[in-house]
């Protein structure tokens, strides 16, 4: 092992060997914000070695990914990099947690809910948002409704020119709630909140709009999961 600085202070470079012997964990940045990479010993070219990633701020754990995947593969090759990243929080004293992303949300949605079909006219969406949100008026439903069959589909609703802040607003009851079925049910493609859980992650809540990149916006309306490790 090559450990450079102290626990809180800068990792200009820490290296470990995984649990592979073809394999090795290495830490770049300090404690406050850090990256975890597994490494591929074997690779001839450096700008192949890289296997796996995970961000660190602290004590949250965010941004886990397999080097050349899509979003529809797991990201089980990231485990040793939790292992370790858990490890060196609780040498700080600190409780891990993880702000995990929920790239595919939207698709899910349409695919569950058939928003994208010729012969789809919403009723199966209409009717989950009334069991999930009831209590409220028939045009409150309705509003909601809308907002969020936009979101996922990316299309403004009628009078609207784009899918932008009012839209987000108006179906956040909904799209929250859409969300959490997302994290909790299985094999629906939640690869980092799998991740997560497979590692004593316990899933907290969900953030609306944690993150508004466009391309995220568009993949799962700005919303993240947040998760504590136990």
């Amino acid at each position: 092992m090559i450990a450079v600085g102290s626990r809180r202070g800068r990792y200009f470079l820490q290296t470990l060997r995984s649990s592979s012997t073809t394999t090795k964990i290495r830490v770049r940045g300090e404690y406050s914000a850090r990256e975890y990479q597994l490494i591929d010993q074997s690779a001839e070219e450096q700008s192949k070695e890289l296997i796996a990633s995970i961000r660190a701020n602290g004590n949250l754990l965010w941004g886990a990914k397999v080097n050349g995947s899509s979003e529809n593969e797991s990201l089980d090759k990231c485990a040793p990099l939790i292992v370790k990243a858990k490890l060196d929080i609780a040498e700080i004293g600190e409780m891990a947690q993880g702000m995990a992303s929920l790239d595919g949300l939207c698709a899910y949605v349409c695919r569950r809910y058939r928003l994208e079909e010729s012969e789809g006219d919403g009723d199966l969406l209409k009717d989950y948002l009334k069991e999930e949100l009831g209590g409220g008026s028939s045009s409150d439903i309705d509003v909601v409704h809308g907002a969020v069959q936009a979101i996922a589909t990316g299309i403004p609703r009628a009078g609207h020119s784009v899918v932008g802040q009012g839209t987000f607003r108006d179906g956040e009851a909904g799209w929250i709630a859409l969300a959490k079925d997302f994290v909790t049910q299985k094999d629906v493609g939640a690869h980092e909140c799998d991740l997560y859980s497979k590692h004593g992650g316990v899933f907290l809540s969900i953030q609306h709009l944690a993150n508004t990149s466009p391309t995220y916006l568009r993949s799962a309306g700005g919303a993240m999961a947040a998760f504590v490790f136990e």
